[in-house]
C-alpha cells in the first residue's frame, strides 16, 4: 500500500469536515423548517380559537351573522385603534400564575400601577384589577 502524504491526508480530512457540515447545516434546514411549520400551525389554532371565541361572546350562530359581525368590525377606525393596541408594548396582556396557579394577568412592559384601581389578596399582595384596554 502507498503512502500517502501529509497534503494527502490534511485534503481527506477537510473534505470529511466539510461533508459533515453540510449534513449538519441541512439538518438544522429542516429543523427549522419543522419549527416553522408548528408555529404557523400553533398560529392557525389560535385564529381558529379567537374566532370561536368572538362569535360566541357575541352570539354568532348563523352564517348571516358572521357576515355582519365582520362587516361591523371592518371600519377602518376600528382597525386603526385594535392596530394600535396591538402595537403599543405597554397595553400587551401577559398572562402568568402566580405561586397558588391562579392566572393573573398583567400589562406586559408598564413599570407603573394606578393604586386606586388595586385590591389586596388574601395573602396580602397587590394585583390590578383594571383592564388595560
Amino acid at each position: 500500500m502507498a503512502r500517502r502524504t501529509k497534503a494527502q491526508v490534511r485534503a481527506d480530512k477537510i473534505a470529511a469536515t466539510e461533508a459533515r457540515l453540510r449534513e449538519e447545516e441541512a439538518l438544522l434546514r429542516e429543523l427549522k423548517r419543522e419549527a416553522a411549520k408548528a408555529e404557523k400551525a400553533e398560529f392557525d389554532a389560535a385564529v381558529l380559537d379567537f374566532g370561536r371565541w368572538l362569535a360566541s361572546e357575541v352570539g354568532v350562530d348563523s352564517v348571516e351573522k358572521v357576515a355582519a359581525l365582520r362587516e361591523a368590525l371592518s371600519d377602518p377606525e376600528d382597525l386603526d385603534s385594535l392596530r394600535a393596541f396591538l402595537e403599543a408594548p405597554s397595553t400587551v396582556a401577559d398572562d402568568r400564575n402566580d405561586d397558588d396557579g391562579n392566572a393573573v394577568s398583567g400589562t406586559g412592559g408598564s413599570t407603573e400601577t394606578d393604586t386606586s384601581e388595586q385590591r389586596e389578596d388574601g395573602d396580602g399582595e397587590e394585583r390590578s384589577s383594571s383592564k388595560s384596554w
